[in-house]
């Protein structure tokens, strides 16, 4: 029900506004509509991607004049984020308020909205910069503030919440961009990939080093979620068959936000780690060291998502 009723209202919101426009070019390759919300008649996907579990924070109020964002709400689940160029002609208030529209009479509740100057508040970075980093992806978002509309909304339907992220700007001339994000919260698949002492063990006698697939911390902290346990618990029976072994265990980032807060992040992780074998598992602390390498690291690169998820982990080193 949540899916048709979205998709009917955004239609019937879209239905006012001409239909004549020529595509100036395709969408991109691999890209489409989200099916909960179409696309405003005329516009073009120019970036897309889809993550069946990723994280999001998601902006619910202004920057500081420092340009940081200080009211934020993290959360978790299927991402999905599509650029489009608009046609010609279309101003970006009358973009944004047809996206409103349909949104609000679909059900959503309203959780932030700002136009204008206001988004920066008097910030020396744009609103773009700080919602949307990776500038290689989002080139038409040039955040001209005058022009500038957002719009953060979500529903609870059927047991199951739905974000979405509008912003929508002035493109390169003389087109309007929007960039809608839509989050869909749920719980990540575990158990894709299984570790056990035995291949943990072979991984450091061939390598010196072995990464500790299915350890899971809360969305920008050190906490340790439940379902990690089961991946420690294997690290633990490593080192109690191997008494004389002993491991740095190593917490990695990924680039997102800034260096010193990687460093740290990744070394409390680390340390969390190592404080449940020694303290649950009554692990010998003379087998452990805690280290934090933050983003220095990556197995792959951090253009993508895909990439920058790879890169969060923690691996063990053997000494």
């Amino acid at each position: 029900m949540l899916k048709k009723l979205i998709i009917f209202t955004l239609t019937i919101c879209f239905i006012t506004a001409p239909s004549f426009f020529a595509k100036e070019k395709a969408d991109i390759k691999g890209s489409k509509d989200h099916t909960l919300i179409s696309r405003y008649p005329g516009s073009i996907i120019v970036n897309y991607t889809m993550n069946e579990f990723d994280e999001y924070t998601l902006p619910t109020g202004l920057p500081n004049r420092k340009g940081k964002l200080t009211k934020t709400k993290k959360l978790e689940g299927k991402v999905t984020r599509i650029t489009y160029t608009i046609p010609k002609g279309r101003s970006t208030l009358e973009v944004f308020r047809n996206y409103e529209i349909g949104l609000k009479k679909a059900g959503f509740e309203s959780i932030f909205k700002c136009s204008g100057k206001k988004l920066d508040n008097g910030s020396y970075r744009k609103w773009p910069d700080l919602v949307y980093p990776v500038t290689n992806r989002f080139l038409q978002l040039r955040g001209k503030s005058e022009n500038q509309r957002y719009f953060a909304a979500k529903i609870e339907k059927n047991n199951q919440q739905v974000f979405v992220s509008l912003y929508v700007s002035l493109g390169w001339y003389p087109y309007s961009v929007v960039q809608l994000d839509i989050i869909e919260i749920k719980k990540m698949e575990s158990d894709l990939i299984t570790v056990n002492a035995e291949t943990l063990k072979n991984d450091l006698n061939e390598n010196g080093h072995a990464t500790v697939h299915g350890i899971y911390f809360d969305t920008d902290k050190a906490t340790l979620k439940s379902e990690s346990i089961p991946a420690i618990k294997e690290v633990a029976k490593l080192l109690k068959e191997n008494p004389n072994l002993k491991i740095y265990i190593v917490g990695h980032t990924d680039n997102t936000g800034k260096f010193s807060h990687n460093m740290g992040l990744s070394q409390k992780r680390s340390e969390s780690v190592m404080k449940e074998l020694t303290a649950n598992f009554k692990i010998n602390s003379k087998q452990l060291s805690a280290y934090g390498v933050g983003p220095l690291a990556p197995v792959t690169s951090n253009n993508t998502e895909q990439g920058r998820a790879k890169n969060r982990r923690v691996e063990i080193i053997k000494q």
